[in-house]
């Protein structure tokens, strides 16, 4: 019996983080409009939760392009340019 690969373009990882995102989203929303009763307290926290989901961000976000080792400094020298060596 042959198993035959089907690739669905719909299913990449950057898809399902966006449609877990929408869904985290909604629930949410609903949980905060079923929950009206509990926002008074929530709301003076909203700052400092921003304040902290920042460097939560920055270093998750960064791993889509190496993190700051890739900016130029050591080792940034393409393969096949003798022009640094050359000097």
């Amino acid at each position: 019996m042959k198993i035959i690969a089907v690739s669905a373009p719909w299913l990449s990882p950057r898809a399902v983080i966006i449609v877990l995102g929408v869904a985290v989203a909604a629930a949410g929303t609903l949980t905060l409009i079923a929950h009206k009763a509990h926002l008074s307290r929530l709301l003076p926290l909203l700052p400092y939760a921003a304040i902290l989901l920042c460097p939560l961000m920055h270093v998750f976000m960064h791993g889509g392009h190496g993190g700051h080792g890739a900016h130029g400094g050591q080792g940034a020298q393409p393969p096949g340019d003798d022009t640094k060596d050359a000097q």
